[in-house]
Formats: C-alpha cells, sequence, structure tokens
C-alpha cells in the first residue's frame, strides 16, 4: 500500500523518506520498488509505473521487483496521500519489529550453548536495543528500559544475586501442551490480555526449574512487570 500510493503520488516520497528505508521491506523486490522511486524524484522526473520500470532495468532489478505487472499491482493498492506516512510508520516498525526478534533468537542459541556469559549477552541485547530507540525515537523508549534492565540483572548474576522467579505450571497445563519436535512450535492465540505473555513466563520458569533453557521475549510489559512476577 505504501509503494502503490509513492508510484500514484511521487510527491509523497519526500514525506516518508525521513521514516522508512529500502532495507525495512520484508521482500527484497519490494526494497528495489522503493530505490526506484527515489532515484526518479531525486532526477526530477514524474513518478509513475513506466518511469520506476525503467531506473529498475537500469539497476539490473526488474526482474527480481516484478517487472511491470508488479507496478501495476502496487499502483492499483494505492491509498490517500494523507495516510502515507502512517503507512510508513508501519513498515519501519515492522522492520524494527524483526531486527528485535533476530537479534533475540541469535542471543537465546548463544545462551543455549552457553557461548558468552551473561554480561555478554546482555551487552548484545543492549546494542540491539540502542540501535531500535536510535530509529524509533520516543517509541523506542520501552526498549531502552528494557536494555538498563538487563544490563542490570546481568551484574546481579554475576556477582551471585539471582531473581527468585517462582513457576506456577499446573500439572493441567502441562498435561495440555503437547510433545514437539524438534524445530517444530506451538502457536497459542487470544485477545489481548487474555495471558498469552504471562501463560509464556509461566512455562518457562516451570521448564527452567527442571534445568531446560528457555527464553521470553515481549516488547508489550515493562521488565518489572516481570520481575515481580
Amino acid at each position: 500500500a505504501l509503494l502503490g500510493t509513492l508510484l500514484h503520488s511521487g510527491d509523497s516520497y519526500r514525506e516518508v523518506c525521513d521514516l522508512v528505508r529500502d532495507e525495512d521491506f520484508y521482500l527484497p523486490g519490494n526494497g528495489a520498488v522503493f530505490r526506484a522511486i527515489a532515484a526518479t524524484v531525486e532526477a526530477g522526473d514524474p513518478v509513475t509505473p513506466l518511469a520506476v520500470e525503467a531506473r529498475l532495468k537500469l539497476a539490473g532489478q526488474c526482474e527480481m521487483a516484478g517487472g511491470l505487472v508488479r507496478l501495476g499491482e502496487l499502483h492499483g493498492l494505492a491509498g490517500h496521500s494523507a495516510t502515507v506516512r502512517s503507512l510508513a510508520s508501519l513498515v519501519r516498525d515492522a522492520a524494527l519489529s524483526r531486527a528485535v526478534i533476530l537479534g533475540a533468537r541469535q542471543v537465546a542459541t548463544l545462551a543455549y550453548r552457553e557461548a558468552e556469559s551473561p554480561a555478554d549477552l546482555a551487552q548484545r541485547l543492549a546494542a540491539i536495543a540502542s540501535a531500535v530507540a536510535e530509529r524509533a525515537g520516543s517509541a523506542g523508549a520501552t526498549m531502552a528500559d528494557l536494555a538498563r534492565a538487563v544490563l542490570d540483572d546481568a551484574a546481579a548474576a554475576s556477582e551471585g544475586k539471582r531473581l527468585a522467579l517462582a513457576p506456577h505450571v499446573s500439572e493441567a497445563v502441562d498435561g495440555f501442551i503437547p510433545t514437539l519436535g524438534a524445530g517444530e512450535m506451538l502457536v497459542i492465540g487470544g485477545r489481548p490480555k487474555s495471558g498469552k505473555s504471562h501463560l509464556a513466563g509461566d512455562l518457562a520458569w516451570g521448564y527452567a526449574r527442571n534445568g531446560a533453557p528457555g527464553l521470553v521475549l515481549t516488547l508489550e510489559d515493562p521488565p518489572t512487570t516481570w520481575t515481580r512476577r
């Protein structure tokens, strides 16, 4: 929808170029279209599907982007130009979420292998949080708070002080969760505030009681909510 709006109204590009980057798009072809739109605007040419196709051909990325057919499809998804910044914010926020998830996955893998100390892992998380906060602006305050909490917890752990997190997993829940094989995942859906994140925390702490590693990633609650529990 963002790309379609930019193709429909090239002037809108200057309204969003401070919010979104080509690497923010999940599909490489969409990132190529965004770069081609930017090049067209910077050259002072009218933004049309044909003009963008020409830029894609010059960059050797027309096939990857789907060619004129794909540009026509995007053009048909155009929203109102007044919503273009909201659309750009959605693309940016999705990219930031992916960055957090990928970074946390890497940290979880290192923790599972015990490849780095808790303090080193905390530094990795802090770097991820700082990068996200820098792009998110005021919305990144939660990430910055999370980074500080992680660093504090790591420092306490290195001094032999650990948080007393009591698990509350009942036998009924244990019996309901199916046995998962390698690479399998269980998805639990529910309305907001129905207890999905708390269940994940209870499961992680319950398994940790038996020596199994676990990691819970949530951007909904402040760290203090979890440490109190």
